[in-house]
């Protein structure tokens, strides 16, 4: 399916259940993800989120960060913090509560008022009575959070039934809302702009908490079946590096590479919902 037919983010991860192929690679992770795993657990996300009021009128939140620490150290900051994605949960989240309706926010403020929050296991976040917690890593201390993997596996691996439309609202920065079609209208223009596609291996290095590195560093190679890579470190310091991948980061490094902020200051040039 070409990308200029995608209506909804709903398309993107239907397309992506059909692929066998790589679609995130944590270099510090013992295993890739693959399409079709990713996928179907976007799906069983979607349909977890449901049960805890996350659908049109009711948005998610979700923080990004570490899954866990060092072994070493208990402070998150050795291995990154806001922004830095070392796993699939994250992604899920955020996929599985926009392909229901909802809005994704990945900048919440606290205390937090949605409907849920999903959030690393060992970070303290404050949130209203009323927000269900759900943590990825960990498992979690708290007896009030759930364990955000434990419950998604257990979910069915079926679509969610709920309809999305073009126009509803998807994803929110620092309170700026983008639509379905206004995010996909990004991610083609990019597509074309690069000329990514699923022999394209994009290696993200950039905080994912902004609208570009979001669209630019996950959302376009998913749309197209690209392999994402995450790696340990700076990219241009990845020893497994070619002069054929495309990196996005917040800092330009080399030629072959997005920068997330001229994808942000373009989108937020965009009409929002």
């Amino acid at each position: 399916m070409d990308v200029s037919e995608f209506e909804t983010l709903k398309d993107i991860v239907a397309a992506g259940r059909k692929r066998e192929s790589t679609a995130l690679n944590v270099v510090r992770r013992p295993a890739p993800y693959s399409y079709h795993k990713l996928c179907t657990n976007v799906w069983k996300a979607g349909n977890l989120l449901g049960h805890y009021g996350v659908h049109s009128v009711g948005e998610l939140a979700v923080e990004v960060g570490p899954k866990r620490t060092d072994e070493e150290s208990d402070d998150a900051v050795d291995v990154g913090g806001r922004g830095d994605i070392d796993s699939a949960e994250p992604l899920l989240a955020v996929l599985g509560g926009a392909m229901i309706g909802g809005v994704a926010d990945l900048t919440p403020e606290e205390p937090v008022d949605a409907p849920a929050l999903v959030a690393p296991a060992h970070w303290d976040i404050e949130a209203d009575p009323g927000c269900t917690r759900l943590a990825y890593g960990g498992p979690p201390t708290n007896p009030s959070v759930s364990h955000f993997e434990r419950l998604v596996w257990s979910e069915n691996p079926i679509e969610p039934p709920e309809s999305v439309t073009p126009g509803d609202g998807a994803l929110r920065f620092d309170g700026d809302t983008w639509t379905h079609e206004e995010v996909l209208a990004v991610v083609g223009d990019l597509v074309d702009e690069y000329g990514i596609d699923e022999t394209t291996r994009v290696v993200l290095d950039a905080d994912v908490t902004t609208p570009g590195g979001f669209v630019a560093g996950l959302l376009t190679p998913l749309a197209v079946g690209a392999p994402i890579v995450v790696p340990e470190g700076p990219a241009e310091e990845w020893a497994e590096l070619t002069d054929e991948d495309l990196i996005v980061t917040n800092e330009p490094t080399t030629e072959n590479e997005v920068l997330t902020e001229n994808v942000t200051q373009s989108m937020r040039g965009t009409d929002r919902a």
